[in-house]
């Protein structure tokens, strides 16, 4: 299984007969090439075939920008994790 990374513009590769939890991409490995070249181009094909192109150009995936993650993902939120200090939050009939 091969996918791309458009977040962050990088390739997965995984072997799912050894590797079923997805936990080891292999990607860079130099037996991989060939399998990821087959994968990547039937990919692209596929895509251009059913009218998805606005990923692709000159028969590769379009490199977008990195976007930029804050460390904490809390931030900026009024509401977190349901902690509201100033009202009950509780569902009748909900337990927590």
């Amino acid at each position: 299984m091969e996918f791309q990374s458009a977040a962050d513009n990088r390739d997965f590769l995984f072997n799912k007969a050894i590797d079923p939890r997805e936990t080891r991409n292999v990607v860079s490995s130099p037996f991989s090439k060939d399998v990821l070249g087959k994968i990547k181009t039937a990919l692209i094909e596929h895509l251009k075939e059913n009218g998805e192109t606005a990923g692709i150009k000159n028969d590769n995936f379009i490199a977008f920008d990195v976007p930029s993650f804050i460390n904490d993902p809390d931030q900026g939120h009024l509401i977190q994790d349901g902690y509201t200090p100033w009202g009950e939050f509780k569902i009748p009939g909900y337990t927590n």
